[in-house]
């Protein structure tokens, strides 16, 4: 049974794209984008947005859902500017598992396509993947405490709006969850930290333990987020403040293996041209000048 349109809220859709790091998008162009989905799409789009907001998604779902933005976005635009133009079919997501788009530096997580403006015949072209055909592996990586839980995972900084030419930063995301103390966590009350262009090679400093202990602040909409990491030599001690709520999460170095290992990946992503001694040669120099902007010796 396919999802009403009129049940995918924009509203919902704006509030999950801009909790996960992916703004630039009007609600007038996200109610022309849902009003504009074929039929056959919107159950696997509610599901999408679905697992976006619950932070069940995989690497593919936040790529698929900044290209469908973007052309969501086009679309609305060439409309608006041609408005006595008939409007178009617009915002068609197709997915193409066979082709890969050359242009990709790493096409083993890009292989899809997102159409806007055009309804392709084929009906195989016309669905989203489901989670269960997708080849992709889910790059995130979960470590369980006594008292809360920590997830790392990929995520996205999309600025095209706002810095045209700019091209997508890929980053990590940190959520927290506390424990209800029976074995479960609480993830609808988590804190989630998106790491900013600038904070990333710090982030891997900090694993590499070349920064025994950083701050990074001023995030949200009320810029009251805080993350902390410290050195503790059995274990890193990763600590997420909002406000007045604080969860932190030790992670021992059997994990923190991982996290480096993730969040040099995207490293490697967002500069393809370097080989991986050349990066880590950058973030160890970046360390060293934030240590002396710190006053560390």
């Amino acid at each position: 049974m396919q999802k009403d349109k009129a049940k995918i809220n924009p509203r919902w859709v704006l509030h999950t794209l801009t909790h996960r790091g992916l703004p630039g998008i009007s609600l007038d162009a996200l109610e022309f984008g849902v009003a504009g989905l074929a039929p056959e799409l919107t159950e696997e789009f509610h599901a999408l947005v679905d697992r976006l907001h619950n932070g069940s998604d995989q690497l593919v779902d936040m790529e698929t859902m900044a290209e469908w933005s973007r052309g969501t976005k086009k679309a609305f635009a060439e409309r608006t500017s041609f408005a006595h133009s008939p409007p178009t079919k617009s915002s068609a997501i197709i997915i193409n598992a066979q082709e890969q788009e050359p242009a990709r530096p790493d096409p083993e997580t890009q292989a899809f396509q997102v159409i806007a403006g055009d309804v392709v015949a084929d009906p195989k072209r016309q669905a989203l993947l489901h989670p269960k055909q997708q080849r992709f592996v889910r790059e995130s990586h979960h470590v369980f405490g006594s008292k809360a839980a920590l997830c790392i995972e990929p995520a996205l900084i999309d600025d095209a709006v706002t810095h045209p030419g700019t091209p997508v930063f890929n980053t990590l995301s940190v959520e927290m969850a506390p424990s209800t103390g029976d074995g479960h966590y609480k993830w609808e009350d988590k804190i989630t930290f998106r790491l900013t262009r600038r904070e990333l090679s710090l982030f891997v400093a900090a694993m590499m333990g070349w920064i025994p202990s950083i701050s990074m602040s001023n995030h949200g909409p009320n810029k009251d987020k805080t993350l902390e990491i410290s050195d503790q030599g059995n274990s890193l001690f990763i600590k997420l403040r909002q406000a007045k709520r604080a969860i932190a999460v030790p992670v021992p170095a059997e994990e923190v293996f991982t996290v480096a290992t993730l969040a040099l990946k995207m490293l490697v992503r967002n500069s393809p041209e370097l080989d991986s001694q050349t990066l880590m040669l950058v973030v160890k120099r970046t360390a060293a000048m934030h240590q002396k902007t710190e006053g560390v010796s």
